[in-house]
């Protein structure tokens, strides 16, 4: 018994010679603990910015700062491998100096304690940048789970709608965004970096909602495109009763006016015509698809209907128009020069308070010398209302160009004072 008495009283005495080392050792270990998790924190904001395709500054920041942070714990590592304190069984260890190891342990401490000071300070420094770099990583899985919710949702939606009218399942409206939305959750499956998952979630959202509007539209698309049906049939033959106007308004202004000023408006009649015949057609094709059951082509049938009535009304109306202009422009010319005048005299105004006049000064006066010869072509035999007509408009639209640039250099020099 006495053997083990006096074996446990060395090995107390022991390690009250060790109590400096373990105090150091152990005040250093906490440091480590306090600097590993100052440094964690700051480390996953920059990963987090690094994932999230942020700027690489901060980074760069940061990399002396955890490099000095890696060195302080090195230290304290390489410091409790030189002097351990205990043997493999957990004895005080006498081999060791124990104000050697002692040194060394609060050398250490002072090192992690200092690394840490400066994580710190980085930290300060850069506090709203890393906080919003780590709000913006901790909310994708939310939106990830918001996108997974938004997809289960339509698609019981969709079944339920199936349920009712399985044709409807069938729409290419609805076979389309099912198949998008499809696309989406699978590359949200996949997974990534989590700028992607972010946008893969965004992708799955944009899809659900979507798939959504589609499911909701299908029940009425059919009466909506049937409804439409009579409006279109009324606008063609109205457009059929005002195209019977152009051959007199033709006549009358090669009757009245120079030929040049009626010349490209020749085949007009004939391409309204064809217009019109298309748009007919298609009006056909839109009825028989509503017969049919095909609502979506239907629309289709009813879009290309109306863009071929719109053109048809396009050659009408500048058939009618040009007459009207002509003789307006017989029955007054000034009419038609006086605003082109004032818009040059505005213009000069403006370039001269701009200080401008050297710039522009000589060029709007060549617009007034084209709007001279325009007018002055008038007093010939057999006038071209129209050639005047089209260069004072060109003349206009020349000057108001002017105009924008001038205050638009005006603005930009005004955004660099």
């Amino acid at each position: 018994m006495t053997g083990p008495w006096f074996g446990n009283r060395d090995s107390r005495q022991n390690r009250d010679d060790l109590a400096p080392a373990t105090s150091a050792l152990d005040a250093a270990a906490q440091a480590l603990i306090d600097l590993d998790t100052r440094q964690g924190y700051v480390d996953d904001a920059i990963k987090a910015a690094r994932e999230l395709g942020g700027t690489d500054d901060l980074a760069r920041s940061w990399t002396p700062v955890a490099e000095r942070a890696f060195k302080a714990s090195a230290e304290y590592l390489d410091a409790t491998a030189r002097y351990p304190l205990t043997d493999t069984v957990g004895r005080p260890n006498r081999g060791i100096d124990v104000e050697t190891a002692r040194r060394a342990f609060v050398g250490a401490h002072r090192s992690m304690a200092d690394a840490a000071a400066a994580v710190d300070a980085f930290y300060t420094r850069h506090r709203d940048r890393i906080e919003a770099c780590k709000r913006a990583l901790a909310v994708i899985p939310q939106q990830i789970d918001a996108a997974r919710r938004a997809a289960d949702a339509v698609t019981e939606q969709a079944a339920a709608l199936g349920e009712r009218d399985a044709k409807l399942l069938d729409l290419r409206s609805v076979t389309s965004a099912i198949n998008e939305l499809s696309a989406a959750m699978a590359q949200l499956t996949t997974g990534g970096p989590a700028p992607v998952q972010a946008q893969s979630a965004a992708a799955v959202q944009a899809a659900a909602s979507a798939l959504r509007e589609a499911l909701e539209d299908a029940p009425q698309l059919a009466t909506r495109t049937r409804s439409s049906l009579p409006s279109v049939r009324t606008r063609l033959d109205s457009l059929a009763t005002r195209m019977q106007r152009m051959p007199d308004a033709l006549s009358a202004m090669w009757r009245e006016f120079n030929q040049a000023s009626s010349a490209d408006l020749a085949q007009h009649p004939r391409a309204a015509e064809v217009a019109l015949d298309s748009a007919r057609h298609e009006l056909g094709r839109a009825e028989a698809a509503v017969t049919a059951g095909a609502p979506e082509s239907a629309q289709e049938a009813i879009t290309a209907a109306r863009a071929h009535a719109a053109e048809a009304d396009r050659l009408i109306d500048e058939v009618t128009h040009r007459l009207e202009q002509l003789r307006s422009a017989r029955a007054d010319p000034r009419g038609a020069e006086h605003p082109v005048r004032f818009a040059i005299r505005d213009a000069q105004r403006l370039v001269v308070d701009r200080g401008l006049t050297a710039e522009w000064g000589t060029v709007l006066d060549a617009q007034s010398a084209r709007v001279d010869r325009a007018v002055a072509a008038l007093d010939r035999p057999h006038p071209d209302y129209w050639a005047m007509l089209t260069e004072l408009k060109s003349v206009r639209d020349f000057v108001a160009d002017i105009v924008d640039r001038v205050r638009r250099r005006a603005r930009q020099d005004e955004g660099g004072t």
